[in-house]
């Protein structure tokens, strides 16, 4: 990467970000690259955090430069959760329901029913999905109602790395 952008910014908190990750690797032929489990036997590139800590494979490393670059790149993928749209967990006790990320406003709310439970209120589009109306702030009807965000107890979250050593974790 030369002088410039991870020079001035090695001792920011942001240099956790790729572009220190993969600074003077990933170019395949190097000796980064290596096979890693899971990879289905193809040549993969591994990578690691700064302190060597966190390893981690990937197929491919992009280097944008601009954000037309990046824009470019994620142009054409779209994760869609709508194959996510179980329910993993109903506790009448507590109560709380676990579900999936694509599971509807319109599939969920009969199933509680049926439990003699409801939601505080409803999506006001009743084809969103649960991820879809938490992250982006919906709402349903009602002057005291707040968004359909404040309803989740916790959320899990993927990252889009995958750590070759099981004790490896991010705080």
């Amino acid at each position: 990467m030369g002088g410039g952008f991870y020079e001035m910014h090695q001792h920011m908190a942001a240099h956790l970000l790729v572009a220190d990750i993969v600074h003077g690797k990933g170019q395949k032929g190097d000796k980064s690259v290596a096979k890693c489990d899971g990879q289905n036997n193809n040549e993969a590139i591994r990578l690691h955090n700064w302190g060597d800590n966190f390893k981690f494979c990937t197929q491919n490393i992009e280097y944008p430069r601009t954000t037309a670059e990046v824009q470019q790149i994620l142009r054409g993928t779209l994760l869609s959760t709508l194959g996510m749209s179980s329910i993993i967990a109903f506790n009448g006790s507590r109560p709380t329901v676990t579900v999936q990320p694509g599971i509807t406003y319109t599939d969920l709310a009969p199933i509680l029913y049926a439990k003699n439970f409801a939601l505080p209120t409803l999506a006001g589009i009743a084809e969103i999905t649960v991820g879809g109306a938490t992250q982006t702030g919906a709402h349903g009807s009602g002057l005291s109602n707040s968004n359909l965000a404040t309803q989740v107890r916790s959320m899990r979250v993927v990252l889009a790395i995958r750590a070759e050593e099981p004790n490896s974790t991010i705080s």
